[in-house]
């Protein structure tokens, strides 16, 4: 059985649609699939995932940027040590060196 609406009750009909809420809702309901029903609620869900995830990354972009200047300042650290060692291993080279007469070879 096919139904074809007159102009005048397709009229109706958008009319209604426009103007009360509760009709068009059960319209809706019946015109759209359950999955596209369901759409808002798992855009909502999506949303609020990425939102946590784009947090997590924040707060693991600022821990990263932490590491990375404790790095810095453990390299820093370590130059300094590496010359207050050669500094030291110049001067008991050198004391050395005097104290075999100055026969020592680099």
């Amino acid at each position: 059985m096919t139904t074809t609406l007159s102009p005048a009750d397709r009229q109706a009909f958008i009319q209604a649609l426009r103007d009360d809420p509760v009709f068009r809702e059960e319209a809706r309901t019946l015109l759209l699939t359950q999955e596209v029903l369901e759409l808002p609620e798992k855009l909502a869900q999506l949303t609020d995932r990425v939102d946590r995830f784009i947090a997590a990354q924040e707060n693991f972009n600022a821990e990263q940027r932490q590491f990375n200047q404790n790095v810095d300042n453990f390299i820093a650290e370590q130059r300094q040590v590496n010359q207050r060692v050669d500094a030291r291993l110049d001067n008991m080279d050198r004391r050395l060196g005097q104290a075999l007469g100055g026969n020592l070879e680099a």
